[in-house]
């Protein structure tokens, strides 16, 4: 199952306060200002070689915006615009995705290649998509709902166990009947 989803962009305003973020972060990690950061730039010009160092930036980042980077995503991001639109799409997909929705399996294919299959939770598959693309998806191969979505029992069509549904309702009026007619009794004398 090949499926084309198209995903709304990034706002124009989340872009730009990502990009704001990381340029004075960017700049003071290279001691240099701010507005000398670019989009085109390669992030290597401003990171030091030093793998414990970038890992302390990338933590700093994901500090700042309360998102998880993964690591190999980080390094992916070659310019500096690449990495504001992976860190955008983080945050847009964390605020279109929540606590609620339902399950849904997708297997995709990711920049490397490998054939990926995650469980998202989403309101709709669209978001579950979008959700995936800021972890680095590039073609859906599938996508379908999780018959498991948390709930034991299908939502439709229950089946009610012959206590709960039938014998203790009849159980509960004779239970009130003998009451009434003990209470009768008890008035009469």
């Amino acid at each position: 199952m090949n499926v084309d989803f198209q995903v709304p962009e990034v706002p124009p305003r989340l872009h730009a306060s990502v990009m704001a973020v990381l340029s004075e972060r960017l700049a003071a990690a290279a001691d240099t200002s701010a507005e000398a950061v670019e989009p085109g730039h390669l992030v290597s010009g401003y990171l030091p070689d030093d793998p414990f160092r970038r890992h302390r930036f990338m933590v700093k980042l994901e500090q700042d915006f309360s998102i998880p980077i993964d690591g190999n995503r980080f390094d992916s991001a070659r310019t500096v615009g690449e990495l504001a639109d992976l860190i955008a799409l983080k945050i847009q997909s964390r605020k279109g995705t929540g606590t609620s929705g339902r399950n849904y399996v997708v297997c995709y294919r990711d920049a490397a290649g490998r054939l990926v299959e995650t469980r998202v939770q989403a309101r709709n598959h669209d978001r579950a998509v979008e959700a995936l693309r800021a972890e680095g998806l590039v073609e859906v191969v599938g996508i379908e709902r999780d018959d498991d979505d948390g709930d034991s029992e299908p939502r439709a069509g229950r089946v009610r166990n012959g206590w709960t549904g039938f014998l203790l309702p009849i159980l509960l009026a004779f239970l009130a009947g003998g009451a009434y007619v003990a209470f009768l009794l008890w008035r009469k004398g």
